[in-house]
């Protein structure tokens, strides 16, 4: 999220909170829904994990086996959406890499909107959502 001129990451309460705004509807706890829709103790007993938890008993570990960086490295994805935004509008890659630079490792995913994505309105004079 973009606060006086720098980016800092949202919260997943700031998160579901921005996406509520946009659709009133959503249940008061959906914060905590949203949080156990990937814990294995909350599925249907006959689920199954599409991914070996041998080794990998902590979310961090989790996360770096499923989608490694490079220490130091920043990554933006989907990679074709990066470029083409990155040659659209002049400056924006090194906005985002000096804004991010705090955080100097990660995924930074893209969308022209999540607006759009989600079937609401598209907000003008937005170039694109990061997450």
């Amino acid at each position: 999220m973009v606060r006086e001129k720098y980016i800092r990451p949202l919260t997943t309460e700031e998160w579901v909170e921005k996406m509520m705004d946009a659709d009133p509807e959503f249940p008061p706890d959906f914060a905590e829904a949203f949080e156990s829709q990937l814990s294995l103790s909350d599925s249907p007993s006959l689920c199954r994990p599409v991914y070996s938890k041998k080794g990998l008993e902590h979310k961090a570990d989790l996360q770096q086996h499923l989608f490694p960086v490079p220490p130091g490295h920043l990554e933006c994805t989907p990679e074709s959406l990066w470029k083409e935004l990155s040659l659209q509008h002049e400056g924006l890659k090194e906005l985002i890499h000096k804004q991010m630079r705090p955080f100097s490792q990660g995924i930074v995913i893209l969308s022209r909107s999540w607006a759009v994505d989600l079937n609401l309105q598209e907000k003008p004079g937005v170039i694109c959502d990061a997450l």
